[in-house]
């Protein structure tokens, strides 16, 4: 059953050759599928939640998620798809403070920059040891 499901929602953008992204997508979610229902703590931390794909596969499976992401700009889209346990905006980091961080539409992914550009936000960098969280059973960091 929940290879149908991850066949139904995921593996049709692996088939279409346009869509390149899908093909690395598919491995992480694959694998995430497969390890969610051997997890003895049912928590996981989504680190670099972006829209909250792999937050909503921790629905499927009753896991609890708590999503990390700094673009607050991508928040709606997270409780939209995931409902997670508690959404977190804030960048994960090794240090407590703040950074920028671009948020160009044609980057092929967001991330934090040493100076202020026009295409960058400033950001809280919280560290997870730091935050009062229950032990994760998985933690996935996209970042």
């Amino acid at each position: 059953m929940r290879e149908s499901l991850y066949q139904n929602i995921f593996h049709r953008d692996c088939e279409d050759p346009k869509k390149t992204w899908a093909k690395n997508r598919h491995n992480i979610t694959y694998a995430t599928a497969k390890l969610l229902p051997l997890l003895e703590t049912k928590t996981y931390f989504d680190v670099g939640a972006n829209i909250g794909v792999h937050a909503w596969l921790c629905n499927q499976f009753d896991v609890d998620v708590y999503c990390f992401e700094p673009n607050s700009a991508l928040n709606r889209y997270i409780q939209r798809n995931s409902k997670p346990k508690q959404l977190f905006n804030v960048a994960v980091g090794d240090y407590n403070g703040t950074a920028h961080f671009t948020t160009k539409a044609q980057s092929p992914g967001n991330h934090v920059i040493k100076n202020k550009t026009a295409d960058s936000i400033t950001v809280d960098i919280r560290k997870i040891d730091d935050m009062t969280l229950p032990p994760p059973g998985m933690i996935k960091f996209d970042v």
